[in-house]
């Protein structure tokens, strides 16, 4: 989903979309949005297979 769909799906503003992915990839020590994706992947397997 691009920043501009979460922005308008959750009815915020795109900075805060932007500013919350910067700062989960800081909390989480991820490089970029791809490494972000891939965690969310792994994140979402996971939770299936509980």
């Amino acid at each position: 989903m691009s920043t501009a769909q979460i922005s308008e799906t959750l009815r915020i503003d795109v900075s805060t979309v932007e500013t919350y992915r910067a700062r989960i990839k800081e909390k989480l020590n991820l490089k970029s949005g791809s490494d972000l994706l891939q965690m969310a992947i792994r994140w979402s397997f996971g939770r299936k297979n509980r």
